[in-house]
């Protein structure tokens, strides 16, 4: 069975929608083994290194923002660099303004979840205030 990091290197980008995306087009991570994998971003940081953009746009595209943020941000422990370093080092502006655009978008997806959870929550706690002091 071929993993994501070796998808990642030769570019599959149909492994990549095999493995993570079900026939409606929503991420599906289809075994555990996967899902670990994505959420250790090592997929990602290969196909920054081996330039394949069309296989990270693809990544990233399905990842949920939360796994976005974190493997586009993720410090290599090895190499001491993230995701953008990498693309940086190689000289790959697409890939960089990919990543840069991929992180904002989860990231202000992420706030606006926040946001709404968060004046959601205000509402029921209020609410609460006045059953309580009626």
């Amino acid at each position: 069975m071929e993993s994501l990091v070796q998808a990642a290197s030769k570019g599959d980008v149909e492994y990549l929608k095999k493995v993570f995306v079900d026939d409606d087009g929503e991420l599906n991570p289809k075994t555990l083994s996967n899902r670990k994998e994505a959420l250790n971003g090592n997929f990602i940081r290969r196909a920054v290194k081996m330039n394949n953009y069309t296989f990270l746009f693809e990544a990233l595209k399905n990842l949920p923002a939360n796994v976005v943020v974190d493997v586009v941000d993720q410090i290599d422990k090895l190499e001491g660099s993230n995701t953008l370093h990498i693309a940086a080092k190689e000289g790959n502006i697409f890939t960089m303004k990919l990543l840069v655009s991929a992180y904002i978008s989860a990231s202000i997806a992420l706030r606006n979840l926040v946001i709404h959870l968060t004046s959601n929550f205000d509402v029921l706690f209020f609410g609460f205030e006045l059953f309580i002091s009626s």
